[in-house]
């Protein structure tokens, strides 16, 4: 068999491989174009995949082996896309760690407030937070408010304590003499400006019933005065 020497100059479609095998033949230049040959290759992709696929990094290779590659990766993007989803995620945000952060930040958090480092990572983190037992477990800190100085100044739901020196604080009586001494304080604020507010007292007595007085507002800066409830 014998290759002729190809023709001078750039070849066209018209040029053509001569091979004398013993028969006149040849084969144009056109012939090796990719356009509309069939290359045979094993497909990593699919419509519908269900996991993630490992892939190799792209490298120099055989045609069939990089198409291979090139399916697989195809194949992870529609798997990604599925998992992902097409709900709408009632944010601003357009990118997925921008909606998450979106989120968060309702929640009372400026990032993400996680410590991992992908996307999943986050979400899962995040839902381990939102447990039951987890909820549970956070609430007290999250309603322990501190000290108060002025029980009108109280008008956040949460747990307080307070001395014989805070202002507005209970009085023996309704629209009596402040008590001289300091305890705890539940308020409780049900919706927009009505709050009810319940101080109980300490004793150094460990028999003796607990004083417990209430009150409510109904606009913040207008209290009723301090009822005492009396245990029997």
């Amino acid at each position: 068999m014998e290759i002729h020497e190809l023709p001078t100059g750039t070849p066209t479609s018209s040029d053509y491989l001569a091979i004398d095998n013993g028969t006149s033949r040849k084969t144009g230049f056109s012939s090796f174009e990719l356009g509309d040959n069939t290359v045979t290759f094993t497909s990593g992709d699919t419509t519908t995949p269900v996991s993630w696929q490992s892939v190799s990094a792209l490298a120099s290779g055989p045609l069939k082996s990089v198409l291979n590659g090139v399916s697989t990766m195809m194949a992870n993007s529609r798997f990604m896309w599925n998992f992902i989803g097409t709900t709408v995620m009632g944010t601003i945000a357009t990118t997925i760690t921008g909606a998450i952060a979106e989120i968060v930040a309702k929640l009372g958090n400026s990032s993400m407030g996680t410590t991992a480092t992908t996307v999943t990572g986050a979400i899962y983190e995040l839902s381990q937070k939102l447990t039951q037992s987890a909820l549970i477990s956070a609430i007290p800190g999250l309603l322990t408010r501190g000290e108060i100085s002025d029980f009108d100044d109280a008008t956040a739901t949460g747990n307080y304590t307070y001395s014989s020196s805070a202002s507005h604080r209970p009085t023996a009586t309704p629209g009596g003499t402040m008590v001289n001494a300091g305890g705890q304080c539940n308020v409780y604020r049900a919706s927009g400006s009505y709050i009810a507010q319940v101080a109980f007292q300490n004793s150094t007595s460990s028999t003796a019933p607990p004083n417990i007085y209430v009150r409510r507002s109904y606009a913040v800066g207008s209290w009723t005065d301090w009822y005492k409830i009396t245990l029997s």
